[in-house]
């Protein structure tokens, strides 16, 4: 086999960096939901970190638990925290 990676990802969203692109989506994503369900804009790097571990975390536990694809558990993850009230109370204290 000849495996070759011919061009890294490298991104970043309000200054936290990420190497994977499809957790960078999955992160972009959910921030623009949260931007649209709570009109507020999230613009610190704090914030942003804040969000991608709690998603992360969330949609891990989901996908552990029932074994659904991590697509599914993702999607799970962003609707339980969207309806989290102190998830998006805490998101504006540290935006």
């Amino acid at each position: 086999m000849k495996s070759v990676i011919k061009q890294n990802f490298i991104g970043e969203i309000n200054g936290v960096q990420f190497n994977d692109q499809g957790t960078y989506e999955m992160v972009e994503d959910f921030i623009k939901d949260i931007e649209y369900a709570t009109k507020v804009e999230i613009e610190t790097e704090k914030a942003t970190d804040f969000i991608r571990t709690e998603l992360i975390e969330t949609a891990n536990k989901i996908f552990d638990r029932k074994m659904e694809t991590y697509e599914e558990a993702v999607n799970e993850a962003k609707e339980k925290l969207l309806e989290n009230k102190s998830f998006l109370k805490d998101i504006k204290k540290i935006n």
